[in-house]
């Protein structure tokens, strides 16, 4: 009897440590990003850690406008179906984009158009499950955030606030990869797109900074 009592004491320690192990969730960009109104912007969800490979992993992407507030953005489940909530299906166009990358490794959620109302806190939960005597139990999970910031841009002058914007971001933010922070902007005059990373913002920032030299006119860098 004494022998069955310590069996299972043990056994329900192995499987509280078990599920007390957290999947290492980060979401870039982050903890704080900046983005003008009107552009798009990526949120990657980065997973590491996992037990097995075998094991699933279901995720949801999470939208508080305010720390209270809480809404489904899109859910992945099992058999990596993706169901978009409520608050993503309220807006008349598609407005947002899950897909995975490296196999369970990484997941984007793409925001198109961003504007002032998508100001708050993206949260990327996972969970990996295992089956178990055909039941799907957890085994680990994990949780990563960041904050969104958008800013409008007024039309008059509109150049010279993108530069000091950029000059604010590259001080005051932590520095990320640069193919994680991809911006697009848009021309009203010609109808285009044009896609910059913050290494072609650097080339074109020596681009004018020498063409001022030259010139003697021009923005104080």
């Amino acid at each position: 009897m004494k022998l069955s009592t310590v069996a299972i004491v043990l056994l329900t320690r192995a499987f509280i440590g078990e599920l007390s192990e957290a999947l290492n969730v980060t979401v870039t960009p982050g903890p704080v990003s900046m983005c003008m109104e009107g552009d798009n912007i990526t949120l990657s969800c980065l997973v590491s850690q996992r037990k097995r490979s075998s094991h699933v992993l279901v995720l949801r992407w999470l939208y508080f406008p305010t720390p209270e507030d809480e809404h489904l953005v899109v859910r992945m489940g099992m058999k990596k179906s993706k169901y978009y909530g409520n608050y993503s299906k309220h807006f008349p166009q598609s407005k947002f984009h899950l897909w995975e990358e490296m196999d369970g490794q990484i997941y984007h959620l793409l925001i198109l158009n961003v504007s002032l109302e998508d100001r708050g806190n993206y949260t990327c939960k996972v969970q990996e499950i295992r089956k178990h005597r055909n039941k799907w139990r957890a085994s680990s999970n994990g949780t990563g955030s960041m904050e969104l910031r958008v800013h409008r841009i007024p039309s008059t002058g509109k150049a010279d606030v993108i530069w000091r914007m950029f000059e604010v971001q590259e001080r005051q933010l932590p520095v990320c990869p640069a193919p994680l922070l991809q911006c697009t902007e848009k021309r009203d005059d010609t109808n285009r797109s044009s896609e910059t990373s913050l290494n072609s913002y650097h080339h074109h920032r020596y681009q004018l900074k020498h063409l001022y030299q030259e010139s003697h006119v021009g923005p104080n860098f």
